[in-house]
């Protein structure tokens, strides 16, 4: 026998064709596909036994089988001290045994005994790749010359079950193909929405940057309170734009409303002088010292009074913004902007509202 052979006959067994059997779903359990291979086998060539024997890590496992005694029935594995299958994995070849007692390579196996194995014929199971996962065997417990017919009947039927192996171990390595396929896809949407989350937060900052340093320009240029309201009104643009900017001067316990002298707004007339303690936002903002939101209608009414509630109806304003305007040594007054639609004040905005809050009188 040529040295390869040898080594092959010494140990058989690689990495690979316990990990073919796992691909395929096949261990030491019955098998109903392949039981039935087994009891083709037993009926067409006429034998009391019959098995698929396929290579695993420690052992011989026996997925299909027919007509084999206990223990070997319930176990479904031979030990390796059985090597029925090695011979014919190690060679790649059929392996047909008239009389296994009188065979050199056969005549000590334990199989002889235990199993009753007299006549013994193999046929290599292989994978897509010509990998030999194991043997379709038959035996009988009688002396038997295997006929020429016999043999094509078993070779046929090996070529079958070598063809159901394949195409589980196909079927499921395509499905982790596609589960790592499917995994690579998620991977990658998630990166895309990081990457667009990362260019909008960068863009964020860019504009963020760029209105606080507007902002800066702008109000290092005004001239007093009026200006701050017209300034500030025309810093933002867009969706973001107030619909209104109101301002109210700081005179002891009172607020006093200065009328936009741009832009004509009757119902601000109203309202030209606040007490410290009536229920507004601009008061609340100049009692606490603080920026005042109220985001909606329903947050008015449920932390004002009703004549506010009816001065920003009429107003037809819905989001309100009350924000404190410093002098160098004390509050001047309060700015009340305003927008006719439910608005969420973000991150940039208040960042350049709190910048005008900051403001300084120039005189």
């Amino acid at each position: 026998m040529p040295e390869q052979s040898r080594k092959s006959e010494a140990d058989p067994i690689s990495g690979t064709q316990p990990q073919a059997l796992r691909w395929a779903g096949l261990s030491a359990a019955s098998d109903t596909e392949m039981d039935r291979f087994a009891r083709l086998v037993s009926r067409v060539l006429s034998v009391p036994v019959a098995f698929v024997s396929l290579v695993g890590k420690n052992q011989q496992i026996l997925p299909g089988l027919f007509g084999l005694p206990e223990p070997w029935a319930g176990s479904r594995a031979l030990p390796l001290s059985h090597p029925l299958c090695r011979y014919v994995v190690s060679s790649g070849q059929p392996v047909v045994v008239p009389d296994a007692r009188v065979d050199g390579r056969l005549r000590t196996n334990p199989a002889i005994e235990d199993l009753g194995v007299v006549a013994y014929a193999g046929m290599p199971l292989t994978d897509g790749d010509g990998l030999v996962l194991g043997s379709l065997c038959t035996v009988d417990h009688e002396p038997r010359t295997w006929s020429e017919g016999e043999l094509c009947d078993l070779e046929d039927l090996a070529a079958a079950c070598s063809a159901e192996l394949r195409l589980r171990v196909l079927s499921a390595q395509s499905r982790a193909a596609q589960k790592v396929l499917e995994t690579a896809r998620a991977a990658a949407e998630r990166a895309r929405n990081d990457a667009q989350r990362l260019e909008r937060e960068a863009q964020a900052g860019l504009d963020h940057a760029e209105l606080l340093l507007r902002a800066s320009e702008e109000l290092a240029q005004t001239s007093g309170l009026e200006d701050v309201r017209r300034r500030l009104r025309d810093l933002f643009v867009g969706v973001g734009k107030p619909t209104y900017v109101g301002l109210l001067v700081a005179d002891e316990d009172e607020l006093h409303r200065v009328p936009d002298p741009d832009i004509a707004h009757a119902v601000e007339r109203e309202v030209l002088t606040l007490p410290a303690d009536a229920a507004f936002p601009s008061t609340q903002a100049m009692r606490e010292r603080r920026t005042v939101f109220v985001a909606d209608r329903e947050a008015m009414v449920a932390d004002y009074s009703p004549e506010a509630v009816g001065f920003f109806d009429r107003m037809g304003m819905a989001t309100v913004l009350c924000l404190p305007l410093w002098g160098s040594r004390a509050l001047l007054g309060v700015l009340a902007i305003c927008w006719a639609k439910r608005h969420e004040v973000g991150v940039t905005e208040r960042a350049t509202l709190t910048a005008a809050s900051g403001y300084r009188a120039s005189g």
